[in-house]
């Protein structure tokens, strides 16, 4: 998934002439038909969203290619800063304690 400077959702299939059938509020199927095989062989995806995701619209791309759009909540930076900030700290003590040994075996 990606979310566009707008705030939605968006996933991208990166297939044309998709047949879509929504099979519950949070669960769509998606069936393809490539070209391949001279058109013979269809795949079938299910594609389950969130519970948290709302409004979920199917749409076309610049290029005519199926995509989903929702609305969900953006995800909290708060675990990745707080790993970020844990993983600089144990870096700083480490080069701490390091230094530190390293100066009582000289002596």
């Amino acid at each position: 998934c990606e979310i566009n400077k707008r705030g939605d959702w968006i996933i991208r299939t990166d297939e044309k002439d998709v047949q879509v059938t929504e099979l519950n509020d949070h669960k769509f199927m998606m069936v393809i038909t490539p070209p391949d095989f001279g058109g013979t062989l269809q795949q079938t995806h299910i594609i389950d969203f969130p519970k948290e995701a709302r409004d979920i619209k199917v749409d076309k791309d610049a290029f005519g290619e199926t995509i989903f759009k929702f609305d969900m909540k953006k995800p909290s930076n708060f675990s990745v800063n707080l790993m970020r900030w844990s993983g600089l700290l144990l870096i700083v003590v480490g080069g701490v304690m390091f230094f530190m040994n390293k100066g009582k075996s000289n002596n």
